[in-house]
């Protein structure tokens, strides 16, 4: 399959599964309390406010290396954000690292 092909196809696996990040921001939406269909990684259902705040939580609860997120969302809706995000970023470990902790580290001023 050419390489566009996989982009919109993947692209489009992205916003079947989070949405359309285009979309205005709601500041206030109705949570569906302890829908199993979002991951929660924080409280107030916030993955339900916002396509970016669904992956965010999503992504949080994903590279969290002490979660068990395939046990803990097992056989629910969640399991599509996980499933699309591991597609997404898995080819991304074998990225060369862009910056290093020193290139982080903030000198302080004398």
């Amino acid at each position: 399959m050419p390489s566009i092909m996989r982009t919109t196809v993947r692209q489009a696996s992205w916003r079947v599964t989070f949405g359309i990040f285009s979309l205005p921001y709601n500041e206030e939406y109705l949570p569906t309390p302890f829908s199993m269909s979002y991951v929660r990684h924080t409280p107030a259902w916030y993955a339900q406010k916002h396509p970016d705040d669904d992956f965010a939580e999503t992504f949080a609860v994903w590279l969290d290396p002490e979660s068990d997120w395939r046990k803990a969302y097992e056989n629910t809706g969640a399991m599509a954000s996980f499933f699309t995000s591991t597609e997404w970023l898995q080819p991304m470990g074998s990225r060369r690292q862009l910056s290093t902790r020193a290139d982080l580290t903030c000198q302080s001023k004398t």
